[in-house]
């Protein structure tokens, strides 16, 4: 894919950088900030250009080979690079000649699947002046796309960095999880593959336990967001697949008691292999998938599991109002408040910037903090770890890999610009200018519960719909809630295949509460109860309508509550439903060695990429 434009004075840019959703999003430098530096380096570049000039010379013709390769671009990749190409002009360069340039955008995707723009092919086409007040004549400042040009030069674009501290407790999780080899056991199960007339089991795999911990320490009323490009923990080095989660803890490291959510709220953890872990998980049963199937983790793929953890500190809350259960659902909720940082503003109320996931949080200028009793001490930190017990095997060929799919309500109508085509989303919307629609398949990480005022209807339903892209089998599936939380069903075509619902805790003493906190939802059903599971899994057709829909209490008068504000509205809550899916399919992607996709939405334009 090439964009041409007629001004060779222009320094074109493609950027990758990090949004306040704690992804990877595409965006752009601001124009204005960054002339007066990039005219203070462009002769730097070009002493660097010129010192590198041989090694570029032997990566153009890498190049253009791949760019007579890749003219069958898909017009997913043809629209995100013509929507991130921004410009700059250069008055100190080259002055007194106008060309027509072409650049060529090459990319890769890194170990979570996001796309991430490298090099930019440019080649002069044209010639031209240019006057003395620095304006282009007979300049085309339109931008087309061509796919005949092979001739390129290259020159590389470095990827935005985000400010911040990068790894937080890398010097705390310095070894790969803990396989317990002397517990192994041998599983054996038919193989729905194997031909055999014979009755009696035809596969056998040794079933390993293995222990991931994750040390993190926090400030009382911290907003801890761990950023996943840079938070990384050893991964194991063989491929194995993942059999199921049996456990999972967050524990004092010093007393090795469990740690109240009324002291470290567990908003969200997410690592492969698993999915999103909430609150929920601590009191969850096992989730296994059925005997003969499992989650692929090839090794050279993932060296590293990533983390982004979302812990948020409730120890020493200042009580608003009076009402500590209303500071504590303020703090977890992610409502406004003064010294959260700069980035959180009375209009991005409920969002991640107002829970640690902003410039200003991740960088070492500002604490963010919900408020406390005592005075912010950054030398006193409390000592946690998150413990995830799994059953893991090393026969990876013998159990069929299974890829999750989530469902994320609600819908983003958003273009590939981040713009709202429909209605207009305000500030505090995840949907609201977001590019990460493509990436999230234009669905919400999070939405809010407002206030109900009808006290016998309270009930706030929110939904969303995908088409599957392929047929296959569904194995296993769960939801994932937050506080409010009523249910969640899971339907095909319209018929219920699952619903789960919720449990609260009942013991308002933190001391003693962990894993049955007041205010909190503690539990959420699985679907071993479901016929789907019971019989082996439920086939679905491609065209097939996936739907989940979530209920949430959005009144004053929810009984589950105790405390002025507990109850009411809900901000920063989420409804997902993830399928643990063997899809059908005989291209290379579905049929080749690879580690078990996570991905949510509309997942055709991101999968395989």
């Amino acid at each position: 894919m090439t964009v041409v434009t007629n001004n060779k004075n222009e320094i074109t840019r493609l950027v990758v950088g990090y949004g306040s959703s704690g992804l990877l999003v595409d965006g752009e430098d601001d124009l204005d900030d960054d002339l007066e530096r990039l005219r203070n380096q462009q002769h730097q570049q070009q002493r660097q250009w010129a010192e590198d000039d041989d090694q570029k010379q032997q990566q153009l013709k890498s190049f253009k080979s791949k760019a007579t390769a890749r003219i069958g671009f898909s017009l997913f990749v043809v629209a995100s690079v013509v929507i991130m190409v921004t410009t700059a002009y250069s008055t100190g360069y080259n002055k007194g000649t106008v060309a027509a340039t072409t650049a060529t955008a090459t990319h890769h995707h890194n170990q979570e699947g996001i796309m991430v723009l490298e090099e930019l092919v440019m080649t002069t086409t044209g010639s031209g002046s240019r006057s003395s007040s620095g304006s282009d004549k007979g300049s085309d400042q339109n931008l087309h796309v061509s796919f005949d040009n092979t001739d390129a030069i290259v020159l590389p674009i470095r990827r935005k960095e985000r400010k911040g501290r990068g790894c937080m407790f890398c010097h705390l999780n310095t070894v790969p999880p803990v396989v317990k080899e002397e517990l192994v056991e041998t599983m054996v199960f038919v193989d729905d593959d194997n031909n055999s007339d014979e009755s009696v089991p035809l596969t056998s795999v040794e079933v390993t336990p293995m222990t991931f911990t994750y040390n993190y320490e926090l400030h009382n009323g911290q907003l801890l967001f761990t950023d996943p490009r840079s938070e990384l923990i050893p991964n194991l080095q063989f491929d194995y697949a993942v059999l199921g989660l049996m456990s999972v803890q967050n524990i004092n490291r010093e007393t090795l008691e469990n740690v109240s959510l009324d002291e470290v709220y567990v908003h969200h953890i997410v690592f492969p292999p698993l999915g999103m872990l909430g609150a929920e998980v601590l009191t969850a049963d096992p989730l296994v998938y059925p005997k003969g199937y499992g989650y692929h983790v090839i090794a050279k793929e993932k060296p590293n599991i990533v983390i982004n953890a979302h812990l948020l500190s409730n120890k020493d809350l200042k009580p608003i109002n009076g009402s500590l259960p209303l500071a504590r659902k303020l703090c977890n909720e992610c409502y406004y408040a003064p010294g959260k940082g700069s980035d959180c503003t009375p209009e991005v109320s409920g969002t991640f910037k107002c829970c640690g996931d902003s410039v200003s949080c991740t960088s070492d200028e500002e604490s963010c903090l919900c408020a406390t009793n005592s005075e912010y001490n950054k030398h006193e930190t409390t000592k946690y770890q998150i413990q995830v017990d799994m059953l893991i095997t090393r026969d990876i060929d013998k159990i069929k890999r299974v890829d999750s799919w989530t469902l994320a309500a609600p819908e983003c109508h958003v273009n590939l610009k981040g713009e709202a085509v429909f209605e207009t989303y305000k500030p505090d919307s995840f949907c609201y200018n977001n590019t990460l629609s493509t990436f999230t398949g234009d669905n919400s990480l999070f939405h809010h519960i407002e206030l109900q005022e009808d006290d016998e209807n309270p009930y706030v339903k929110t939904m969303v719909s995908s088409v599957a892209p392929s047929s296959g089998l569904i194995v296993l599936a769960n939801s994932h809630m937050h506080t409010g939380g009523v249910n969640a069903t899971l339907m095909i075509n319209g018929i219920p295949l699952c619903s789960t619902g919720t449990i609260y805790g009942t013991d308002s003493n933190t001391k003693t509460n962990a894993r049955n906190e007041q205010n909190h939802l503690i539990h959420i059903e699985s679907c071993y109860h479901a016929d789907f599971y019971k019989k082996g899994g439920h086939r679905f057709k491609a065209g097939d309508i996936f739907t989940m829909e979530s209920f949430y209490h959005g009144g004053k008068n929810d009984a589950r509550f105790i405390g002025d504000g507990a109850a009411g509205e809900h901000k920063n809550v989420m409804s997902y439903f993830t399928t643990n899916v063997v899809f059908d399919g005989d291209a290379p992607y579905m049929s080749k060695k690879r580690t078990s996709f996570s991905a949510t939405g509309n997942i055709i334009h991101t999968l395989g990429l």
